[in-house]
């Protein structure tokens, strides 16, 4: 056999058993003379040699990784107790090898190193929404303070209504720069799949602040200002505060709307485009600046009607379109984070390409039982189950294990131990299966890079059958299997050629 970690023979019997038989032997052979107890000595020492060296390949077969197969190839349960001493001892290291395995496949090195890939992105992608967020916030903090300055004056309930209105955006955009701030915070043990719709959350206090407090306090007072006008003269400062918060607001606007033409895929309406959108402070900013800009307008136009026609009514109803506007705003944008906070469904083109990739390895044979949700703006899961070709995995390495199986009936060793071989090959096995999956993330990754979270688990409709039942029951089956296990083998070693020329050529 050419496996280069062959099995250490099993250690001499040990125990009250074994210390009988080893004193008959001593008794049978007391006439042979002192020469015979010295050889007897020497064959004591070098078992125990054997022993120890024993010992030495179980802990290093250990240390590469797994107690079982240490077990498993020492075939021996009393060398792993005098390994490590006791029972207990033993059951401690297997529990320790237990949890090992079962966190290596959600916490590992290359998990690690993916979520710190998605915090960075997570956190490029948010910066370019903060620095807008902040612009509209530092807009909308000095027009709330002309505006209020304006109301003062003027007693306007049109004006009074676009000062809470630009209060009102002031405070939603200082929540969403809070939402943004936990948008790049990398997944824990406590949020596995990350902080992103932390935004979500912000978003919609910020829209439900938006409904009550813009739309209620302005319709209050504007009901109010209806019932009992109190509207004073207008004076230039009214007019210049409108006209400056026209542009500011318009300024912001425009910068908004800029950025999305920008990102926005040709062929694609702007409409069509905005449906896709997923970052809800971006979508804010938009509505708040747009609704600002139209709000300006129709205060201008409720100020300007009873100035000149010296009917405050004008003014009133000016204000209750203001109210309006913003709860209409407010209800969109509940609306939309609420969509995201419940869990929105990944993009169809999106679901069906990823299906598509995983169906073109030739190592899967079907997908099903797809789940998808955007965990954040930037970020989604998938998760499906893949019943993997057993075919491709044969063919893998077939290379490697044709050669021990076919002459490990030769060898007297791994003819007695053939469980040995079928552990390793499993394992072999499953190491596999490990490296496609990784190979298949990446695949992914490089075409969907907001792929944060994907979950692929192995499973087939014969799940509850065995192969090898079926197989050698139905001779059709056999062929079938032999013309797949070829046309695979000449794929693969295809492949290789293929890496090995381009490998040689660099």
């Amino acid at each position: 056999m050419t496996t280069t970690n062959t099995p250490p023979p099993p250690p001499p019997p040990t125990g009250r058993a074994s210390n009988k038989n080893v004193n008959d032997d001593n008794d049978n052979n007391d006439d042979d003379g002192g020469n015979n107890k010295n050889n007897n000595n020497n064959n004591n020492n070098n078992n125990n040699n054997n022993n120890n060296n024993n010992n030495n390949n179980y802990k290093d077969n250990y240390d590469q990784g797994s107690i079982k197969a240490g077990l498993i190839r020492n075939q021996q349960e009393g060398s792993a107790r005098e390994l490590w001493g006791d029972d207990k001892k033993l059951r401690r290291q297997l529990s320790a090898h237990n949890r090992w395995g079962s966190q290596l496949s959600s916490v590992s090195q290359d998990d690690e190193a993916q979520a710190r890939v998605n915090s960075e992105e997570a956190v490029s992608a948010s910066t370019k929404t903060r620095k807008t967020v902040q612009i509209a916030l530092t807009g909308n903090a000095l027009i709330t303070v002309a505006k209020f300055g304006a109301w003062m004056s003027s007693g306007s309930s049109a004006m009074l209504s676009e000062a809470i209105h630009s209060l009102v955006d002031s405070g939603n955009q200082a929540l969403l720069l809070v939402g943004l701030r936990d948008v790049g915070k990398m997944n824990d043990a406590s949020h596995p799949y990350g902080y992103g719709k932390s935004i979500y959350f912000w978003s919609l206090v910020s829209a439900l602040g938006t409904f009550w407090l813009g739309a209620g306090v302005s319709l209050t007072h504007s009901v109010q200002e209806l019932m009992h006008p109190t509207l004073d003269e207008i004076t230039w400062h009214v007019w210049s505060v409108l006209g400056f918060s026209l542009l500011i607001d318009g300024w912001v606007f425009s910068k908004v709307i800029h950025g999305f033409y920008s990102s926005k895929p040709k062929g694609v309406t702007m409409l069509a485009y905005l449906k896709t959108v997923r970052d809800p402070a971006t979508i804010a900013v938009l509505l708040e600046d747009g609704a600002a800009c139209t709000g300006v307008l129709i205060a201008s136009a409720g100020i300007g009607l009873s100035h000149w026609s010296g009917a405050p009514v004008f003014d009133g109803l000016a204000g209750v379109g203001v109210s309006g506007l913003l709860a209409g705003m407010g209800l969109i944008l509940a609306r939309l984070n609420q969509r995201y906070l419940l869990g929105q469904a990944v993009d169809r083109e999106i679901v069906e390409g990823i299906n598509k990739i995983l169906l073109n390895r030739d190592s899967i044979e079907n997908v099903q039982s797809v789940q998808s949700q955007w965990t954040g703006p930037y970020s989604f899961s998938y998760k499906a189950e893949v019943d993997i070709d057993g075919t491709y995995l044969a063919a893998k390495l077939m290379d490697r294990y044709q050669k021990e199986f076919l002459t490990s009936h030769k060898n007297e060793t791994m003819n007695s131990d053939l469980k040995v071989l079928l552990s390793w090959y499993a394992e072999d096995v499953m190491r596999t299966v490990e490296r496609e999956v990784k190979e298949i993330e990446a695949e992914i990754r490089e075409v969907y890079p907001q792929a944060a979270y994907i979950e692929l688990e192995p499973d087939s409709t014969t799940s509850n059958q065995f192969a090898i039942d079926q197989g050698t029951k139905e001779t059709r089956l056999r062929a079938v299997e032999v013309e797949a296990l070829n046309r695979m083998l000449k794929t693969l070693r295809g492949l290789k050629g293929e890496r090995d020329g381009k490998n040689k050529l660099e």
